[in-house]
């Protein structure tokens, strides 16, 4: 055993050191932080030892682990003894995440699988900290992703690129596995953007409700379901509870897809546990039934792609979403900010798409707003923008009111919706207007050219639905959730708006997309 345990420390301390003695650059970091490495590398080598290879003539402890693979989940393992705030343990994600990212393509490459019904799973286990397990519908959603749903996959992973590596770590900080990460792949194919018939957005498709349980905020200006960072800090909350309350991913992802109250109400009924014994004989929805083989097979793709045939010519995979972030203290045009930055508005855009309308909620110095910028422009558009005044952030342009105005009438004559002038003033829809006070015009134009691309594409195909109102809607409100014209929605719903001068919550709108 003393032999096996000096050989693990021959196999270890070398790339060990590798991570902490130099970093990227190949400097050797501060004589301190080779002390503290030996501390660290004390408690390491417990789960080390565990995973060190099996010495002729021992028993296989597991068999089938990659040794590289093994080290590094007892290092990242051993994260938290460090502190989130510790350089060292900066430096230590820094370079696993540098070598994860490397030897996926480098360290393990799968061999190319033609019969997924002679494929061992436990050939990979290894490499995942999600449960994998192989079932019928697994292999069925393989095929379709690589036929029927090729370009949809194909499309998922160059959104990967982008989105995996801002989310894996938000997850992990979560103690969750990070290979959840494909349940946002499943959702939304990671894209912001995405929207579905039942009203859920964002990479994460969090429906209004549960969004605003878990802290996304959803109002004129902004929607936080469709920001990659907080949307994915909310999800790992939902899925921590989740998984608290079932005790197993499986049941914990159903859960995420049909609602914890209905798949706890499955379990109690069928007196089970297991979710493929559920999944058969109870009356879960279909799309629940697939969801977890479907998240199996998404993931095993996604980390093998060209195992399952794909290649790299045919994925364009985007660029990492690296930015910096500027406080704002007032409500700015976003068209603005790109011309600050000489940047394209629809690059601004996708670094900030929790933006409904084009421009910044209101902010003031001590309540700012944190916007994100392309990495290596802030500097140059601090110095701008210090320079501008409430007026030129906004872009919009004052209107002085006269006696006898209203808010409905301004809005009217500005070509602009009353309750998006309204908010973007900070007053009620019905607060009284003074003469001589002045109110604030943004550019109309933006409020349709800025609507997003992708709820259209979603709603293609979509049957016509009854939306039932609810406290605080509006024609606008429902017509931007919807994302359909007010005109339209005023014309589908004539007669009964016209029996109602207002919206009554309970009152049922034909929504026809």
């Amino acid at each position: 055993m003393a032999f096996r345990f000096l050989s693990c420390l021959k196999t270890k301390i070398p790339a060990f050191l590798h991570l902490f003695v130099f970093d990227r650059g190949g400097r050797a970091l501060y004589a301190p932080l080779v002390l503290m490495q030996w501390v660290l590398m004390t408690c390491v080598l417990a789960g080390a030892y565990a995973s060190a290879p099996a010495l002729e003539g021992e028993p296989p402890r597991g068999g089938g682990h990659d040794v590289e693979l093994d080290a590094h989940a007892s290092w990242r393992a051993s994260l938290p003894l460090l502190g989130y705030s510790n350089p060292l343990r900066k430096q230590l994600e820094a370079n696993l995440q540098r070598w994860e990212n490397e030897g996926e393509a480098r360290a393990f490459l799968l061999p190319p699988i033609e019969d997924m019904s002679t494929f061992d799973l436990a050939y990979v286990q290894g490499r995942y900290d999600i449960p994998l397990e192989m079932h019928p519908l697994v292999s069925h959603y393989v095929q379709f992703f690589q036929g029927a749903g090729r370009k949809w996959f194909v499309r998922w992973l160059g959104r990967s690129t982008r989105y995996v590596p801002i989310m894996r770590p938000i997850l992990e900080k979560a103690r969750l596995p990070r290979d959840t990460v494909y349940l946002a792949m499943i959702e939304s194919g990671f894209s912001p953007y995405a929207y579905s018939w039942a009203h859920a957005s964002g990479p994460w498709q969090f429906i209004p409700s549960t969004g605003a349980h878990y802290g996304l905020r959803q109002d004129f200006w902004v929607d936080e379901r469709r920001d990659p960072i907080k949307s994915t800090e909310a999800a790992a909350r939902y899925l921590t509870d989740l998984y608290r309350k079932k005790g197993d991913w499986f049941l914990a992802w159903a859960s995420y897809n049909a609602g914890e109250t209905r798949v706890r109400r499955v379990m109690a009924r069928h007196q089970s546990t297991d979710f493929w014994e559920l999944a058969q004989a109870s009356n879960l929805a279909k799309e629940t039934k697939h969801y977890v083989p479907k998240l199996i097979a998404a993931a095993l793709m996604a980390k093998h792609p060209e195992a399952f045939g794909f290649s790299r010519e045919e994925i364009s995979y985007q660029p990492p979403f690296e930015f910096d972030e500027v406080l704002l203290d007032a409500t700015t045009d976003l068209s603005l900010v790109a011309k600050l930055i000489d940047c394209p508005l629809e690059l601004l855009q996708g670094f900030n798409p929790e933006l409904l309308h084009g421009y910044t909620p209101p902010a003031s110095p001590s309540q700012p707003y944190v916007l994100r910028l392309p990495r290596g422009f802030k500097a140059a558009f601090e110095g701008a923008y210090a320079l501008l005044s409430a007026q030129e952030k906004s872009g919009a342009r004052p209107y002085l009111i006269r006696q006898g105005d209203t808010l409905r009438k301004i809005a009217a004559n500005a070509k602009l919706p009353p309750l998006a002038l309204a908010e973007f003033n900070q007053l009620h829809p019905n607060a009284p207007l003074r003469a001589g006070q002045n109110l604030l015009l943004p550019n109309a134009d933006l409020f349709d050219s800025l609507r997003p691309q992708a709820s259209q594409s979603a709603r293609r195909g979509k049957r016509p639905v009854v939306y039932r109102v609810r406290p605080g809607d509006s024609l606008w409100s429902i017509s931007r959730k919807f994302d359909v014209e007010l005109k339209s929605l005023q014309s589908w719903n004539r007669s009964l708006l016209g029996k109602h001068k207002t919206l009554q919550p309970g009152m049922q709108l034909n929504i026809r997309p």
